[in-house]
């Protein structure tokens, strides 16, 4: 537990006395059955308490968009220390265009995409009366 806290400190000192880094932008696409995702992971600077911002578009695509409801998105996240959990957010129906927009700060993407370029979601809905569930991964574009 002690060499853990202290790889973790280490890696902040490391971080921060890289004062050159550069800040990037990765975007992770894939594709299940009925759904389309994209996540935009971008850097952000160091100094701020907001180090990452991501975007995750899920567009359904399906037959019947209409019947669709109670989408529910459960995104993987890591917290500073911690292996990891997930983070639900729930949708009442789709928008127009079938596209599901969530944004997160802070949630440590990066360090969930870095061990094999891709990260996985788990989509849940209902389509009609009967609940669909459905694991999409989204690989890291080069």
């Amino acid at each position: 537990m002690k060499l853990q806290h202290l790889l973790i400190i280490f890696s902040f000192v490391t971080l921060i006395g890289c004062s050159d880094h550069e800040l990037k932008t990765y975007n992770l696409k894939g594709e299940s059955d009925h759904w389309q995702g994209e996540l935009i992971l971008e850097e952000l600077s160091l100094e701020d308490t907001e180090n990452e911002k991501a975007t995750t578009f899920f567009e359904f695509i399906g037959n019947n968009p209409v019947d669709i409801n109670s989408i529910t998105v459960h995104s993987p996240v890591r917290t500073l220390g911690a292996s990891g959990g997930s983070v639900s957010e729930t949708f009442e129906k789709l928008p127009d265009d079938n596209i599901l927009e969530s944004e997160y700060i802070n949630r440590y993407f990066l360090g969930l995409i870095t061990p094999n370029n891709k990260i996985s979601f788990k989509i849940t809905w209902l389509d009609g009366k009967t609940r669909q569930s459905e694991k999409i991964v989204l690989y890291l574009s080069e």
